[in-house]
């Protein structure tokens, strides 16, 4: 609000009418001339060569910023109180396509959608000294809008104050916000469809935590307990729905504030470590080895931790045991049933127990006291590590090792080995001249280790790819793809990415059944990966989605070339059970630079390229382009439209007459929907219908055109019978009749066949 004036909003006037266009006086031009922001030079542009007071020379900032303004791609715009532009650049001409001329005799309001209240509340944080940036819709000459960006300031000179803006177009980012919303939206679905697969594979992965004797559990910033395995209920003696949500004054309340105390280092730096925890187990202090470290959330900060304790209390009585003991027979009391030996370095000599000789299936007069008793007997493939392990502590590098090998059995089998030993005796100078050690068979333990991993690896495989073909599924595909984009980024090399669609699957599989459907698709699967060269990615993004990413274009391969191969391999019939089908596809091609974005983009860009392959008749490949993305905006406003005019009842019903040929009589009337089309015109059923279909509302047309049919009806007896033209799924739709009679009492329904 200016001094000693009342508010009032710019460009209205006290009664709310705008002031008129004869009110722009000298005296206001004088005051914007005076106005630190530049004059009008004689074409209507701003100039930086404003006159400061007095009479000094313009400086070089002013001409630097008036020169800057007049180059900008962004508009500059400048209204004076009245809300009457004084000022604009060429950029704010170019984008709202009015010349100079005509900017300079327009109000805020002929071309801002907004309304005199909101342009008010500007002026009022303007005149607090505020910079704002604010989002506004332009409208063109053309009638047109389109979004922007306003960075708004005021100024203000002798007494008068001027409110400037530099806008910039942000219709680009709109549509990538949308764009990315659609992609989201897709995302989530096929989230939904993994779920239940997800649920399989982590009912497996609990059975298998839960089955194991090591103590596994997740805790969060607060230290509640967010996950225990069956180990750890039995342990605390609390039943895991009382220990979830719980902290370890309820879980091990004796030792909860040592617990609390290294979780909360871990936290706070981020780090993980291995310590030694004592909790009381029937009253015995135990000894648990707890590997914890930190899991991150999405913001990159710590949000809990994961930790494994392993009970090894026995180890720790073991070792305790061993310090005391003699060196030898103590040893092998406590190793019992494992092979002992006995390495004297001075002599070169070693002793081999009766159950080393045995584990092997040696007799005690098959093995001598040599080294090479036992050098002899290792696995070729291990024997250089072993000697490496050996050697480090015969040098006094180590106290003691221990490390596993494969050992040849009697009958020339091999058995795994894990072996230990120590030091056990030095001479003067500190080196070794005795080591003691064991042999533990632990065969059949690798041999379990096995099975794990190769059931971790089907697991692995079935999580990254589609059951049905043995393709990549769609998260596997987008995470390798990433990583291909990238390393095409790095190399400055382009990629390929083909989006492939199935025309008319559907019909096959509600025609001959799913079974059928999905060997159809199996053979499209074997297809496809027969076109794709083994660096080629392909995958199964979802029913009877693929996408066949080439992670490098060069003279080579053509890639329209290369995506009509595609199409053509795909268009050979296929044969099932005696069954011949033709199976065609719709192709959307992409190709990619260095300057590209990711892989999402890429398969948005792809997928617009299908729709217009789909919309040329389909069977085609359509090769991605800028263009492009108009008509899918166009597209979106149109199912917009379409979609609040039925919410609206918004459904004019023409009537085709049915004329008798005998008597030339009307005898009855066909009716034909329209909706209003957003440009004052007529949309048919061409132009309407796939977007109902799209968005599920044809049973709300068809209420709507049967509704009003009846009413017309009703007034209008002598229409005779009416045809109304209805989809398969509106027939089933057991209200429809009813609806009918209630508008009309008289009308009834005529079956044909």
């Amino acid at each position: 609000m200016l001094p000693g004036h009342a508010r009032r909003v710019p460009g209205v006037d006290r009664h709310g009418h705008r002031p008129l266009a004869g009110r722009a006086s000298r005296a206001r031009a004088a005051a914007r001339d005076r106005a630190g922001l530049g004059r009008r030079r004689p074409d209507g542009a701003v100039s930086g060569e404003q006159s400061p007071p007095g009479d000094a020379a313009p400086g070089p900032e002013l001409e630097i910023a008036g020169a800057f303004i007049t180059r900008s791609l962004d508009g500059f715009f400048v209204q004076d109180e009245d809300g009457r532009l004084v000022a604009v650049n060429d950029a704010a001409c170019t984008s709202t396509g009015y010349t100079r001329a005509e900017l300079l005799g327009m109000y805020v309001l002929d071309f801002v959608e907004i309304t005199a209240q909101e342009l008010g509340h500007h002026w009022d944080i303007a005149h607090a000294g505020t910079m704002q940036v604010t989002p506004a819709i332009h409208r063109r000459k053309d009638g047109s809008t389109f979004p922007v960006e306003a960075h708004l300031f005021s100024h203000e000179v002798d007494g008068r104050r001027y409110l400037a803006g530099l806008t910039r177009d942000i219709s680009e980012r709109v549509a990538s916000v949308r764009a990315m919303s659609e992609a989201q939206r897709r995302l989530e679905e096929r989230a939904v469809e993994s779920a239940h697969h997800s649920e399989q594979v982590a009912g497996l992965l609990q059975a298998v935590i839960d089955a194991a004797p090591d103590l596994v559990y997740i805790k969060d910033r607060q230290g509640r307990y967010q996950y225990i395995n069956s180990a750890v209920a039995e342990l605390a003696g609390v039943p895991q729905s009382i220990a979830i949500g719980a902290d370890d004054t309820v879980v091990f309340p004796a030792i909860a504030e040592v617990l609390r105390a290294t979780d909360r280092e871990i936290m706070e730096t981020g780090i993980g470590y291995e310590v030694e925890e004592y909790p009381e187990v029937d009253g015995e202090v135990r000894t648990y080895l707890s590997n914890k470290a930190p899991y991150w959330g999405a913001n990159g900060e710590v949000v809990g931790l994961i930790g494994i304790s392993r009970d090894i209390t026995a180890a720790r009585r073991d070792q305790a045991l061993l310090r005391h003991a003699e060196a030898r027979w103590q040893y092998a009391i406590d190793g019992a049933g494992d092979g002992i030996w006995d390495w004297d370095i001075t002599t070169g000599t070693v002793f081999y127990s009766h159950q080393w000789k045995a584990m092997l299936g040696y007799d005690d007069e098959d093995v001598g006291t040599a080294v090479v008793d036992w050098a002899g007997r290792v696995h070729p493939d291990d024997y250089q590590h072993c000697l490496r392990v050996i050697q480090a502590v015969v040098r006094g590098e180590a106290a003691e090792f221990s490390f596993e090998h494969r050992m040849r059995t009697k009958s020339g089998g091999w058995l795994w080995i894990h072996d230990r030993g120590r030091v056990m005796e030095t001479g003067p100078e500190g080196r070794p001249t005795r080591l003691i050690g064991t042999h533990t068979d632990i065969t059949e333990r690798r041999r379990a280790e096995s099975e794990i991993q190769e059931l971790n690896r089907r697991l692995r495989w079935r999580a990254d790819h589609d059951d049905l073909t043995g393709l990549l599924g769609r998260a596997a595909f987008i995470e390798r793809a990433s990583a291909v984009v990238e390393q095409r980024r790095a190399d400055g090399e382009a990629l390929a990415v083909l989006w492939i669609d199935l025309d008319s699957f559907k019909r096959i599989n509600d025609s001959l059944g799913h079974k059928l459907g999905d060997q159809v698709l199996q053979v499209v699967a074997r297809r496809l990966q027969s076109a794709s060269l083994p660096t080629d990615l392909v995958a199964r993004l979802g029913g009877d989605e693929f996408v066949v990413l080439c992670p490098r274009v060069d003279a080579t391969r053509r890639t329209s070339d290369w995506a009509e191969r595609v199409r053509s391999a795909m268009a050979k019939p296929v044969e099932i059970d005696g069954l011949q089908l033709t199976v065609t596809c719709s192709i959307g091609l992409v190709e990619s630079g260095v300057a590209d974005d990711g892989i999402t983009q890429l398969l948005i860009d792809g997928d617009l390229a299908l729709l217009q392959a789909k919309r040329d008749g389909r069977n085609r490949v359509v090769k991605h382009s800028a263009g492009l993305h108009a008509p899918q905006e166009e597209r979106v406003a149109l199912a917009t439209h379409i979609r609040s005019m039925i919410a609206r009842g918004e459904v004019v019903v023409r009537y085709q007459p049915v004329l008798d040929l005998a008597t030339g009589a009307m005898v009855g009337a066909e009716a034909l929907a329209r909706i209003p089309g957003p440009r004052g015109d007529e949309l048919t059923p061409a132009g309407f219908l796939p977007h109902l279909e799209a968005l599920g509302m044809l049973p709300d047309l068809a209420r709507i055109v049967v509704n009003r049919v009846c009413a017309d009806f009703a007034t209008e007896p002598g229409l005779g019978w009416v045809s109304v033209n209805l989809a398969s799924e509106d027939l089933a739709d057991p209200q429809l009749p009813n609806a009918s009679r209630a508008r009309s009492p008289g009308a009834g329904w005529i079956r044909r066949a």
